[in-house]
C-alpha cells in the first residue's frame, strides 16, 4: 500500500470540503468575506495538491525476504 503525503491529504479534503462550507454558509447569512475566503481556498488547495505530487519522493522498491542487495560498482 502506498503511503499518501501528508500534505496531499490536507489539501485533497479542503479542495472537498471548502466549496461545501461556502456554499452552505452563504445560504445560512456567513459573511461574504469569509466565504470568499473558503472560495480562495478550493483553487489554492489544487495547486498545492500539484506542487505536492510533484515534490513527493518515489518510494523504494520492496525486496524480497531473505534476498541481500549488493550495490553496482563502476569500473573506471
Amino acid at each position: 500500500m502506498k503511503k499518501i503525503n501528508k500534505l496531499l491529504l490536507i489539501s485533497l479534503v479542503v479542495f472537498i470540503i471548502s466549496p461545501i462550507i461556502a456554499s452552505v454558509g452563504s445560504d445560512l447569512g456567513m459573511n461574504s468575506t469569509i466565504s470568499q475566503i473558503f472560495i480562495f481556498a478550493i483553487p489554492l488547495s489544487a495547486f498545492t495538491a500539484v506542487i505536492s505530487l510533484f515534490f513527493s519522493k518515489k518510494e523504494e522498491p520492496e525486496i524480497a525476504a531473505g534476498k541481500t542487495v549488493s550495490p553496482i560498482k563502476k569500473t573506471v
